[in-house]
């Protein structure tokens, strides 16, 4: 049975992860930037397509290397996506950034998945209900008090927004790479 403490850093990491102050203002935030909507599209596709054409690469290098390096990683990418974006706030930084966003999607997605699977295969669906619930709770955080700030100024959301996410991610790939993981080593993939 896994421990309290890995079940821990499992529901933290899925927090964080989805803990994205920027979620429910990053298109507003490309259009005030002086993107076009074609732009827009373009940059959200960016992130859609680069998530769909690597999640197999991706999936073998979870198979090849350690997994929670790989989340570690990932979040670090997405938080330098958020570092572009502030560096560069137009069109080519926010694809740069959606781009790096879209990296982190398709190498965390199966990632966390199979490394979960691995520790816990005894565990029952009480988990997987859990994991998803605290990931759903961020969203709803993220986006509640993202549009609370908005309100009160549109540039604190603008710079704290990706600083907070920055910082979150860095978070969450410090408590995935903190964990006690199983390596893929200690298991017969055969």
């Amino acid at each position: 049975m896994a421990s309290r403490a890995f079940l821990a850093r499992v529901y933290a990491f899925r927090f964080l992860d989805g803990f994205v102050l920027i979620y429910p203002l990053y298109t507003v935030m490309f259009a005030a930037r002086g993107l076009s909507p074609s732009q827009v599209a373009a940059t959200l596709m960016a992130w859609s397509v680069t998530g769909f054409l690597l999640q197999i690469p991706m999936g073998a290098l979870a198979d090849r290397f350690s997994r929670r390096w790989l989340l570690c990683l990932g979040q670090v990418l997405r938080g330098v996506g958020f570092v572009v974006w502030m560096l560069q706030p137009d069109f080519g930084g926010f694809l740069v950034g959606m781009v790096l966003w879209g990296v982190k999607s398709a190498l965390t997605n199966g990632t966390f998945e199979a490394l979960v699977y691995d520790e816990l295969h005894a565990i029952a669906g009480k988990f997987v209900g859990n994991r998803y619930t605290l990931l759903r709770v961020g969203r709803v955080v993220t986006v509640t008090n993202g549009n609370f700030l908005a309100e009160e100024s549109a540039r604190c959301v603008d710079i704290c927004g990706r600083l907070i996410d920055a910082i979150f991610h860095l978070s969450a790939g410090r408590s995935a790479w903190a964990g006690n993981w199983p390596t893929n080593a200690e298991f017969d993939l055969s």
